[in-house]
């Protein structure tokens, strides 16, 4: 059985990733309130 590369994986999934979203696109207001949320998290911690 073949081992699996891992940084084979992330590329598919980066490739897969840019099919669905431009990385030039504006944030939605759910990607707003999450980068709200980690903030507020790694202040806390």
């Amino acid at each position: 059985m073949d081992s699996v590369n891992p940084l084979n994986l992330l590329k598919l999934l980066e490739d897969d990733y840019k099919q669905f979203f431009q990385l030039d696109d504006q944030p939605s207001e759910a990607d707003k309130q999450l980068k709200t949320l980690v903030k507020k998290d790694k202040e806390t911690a």
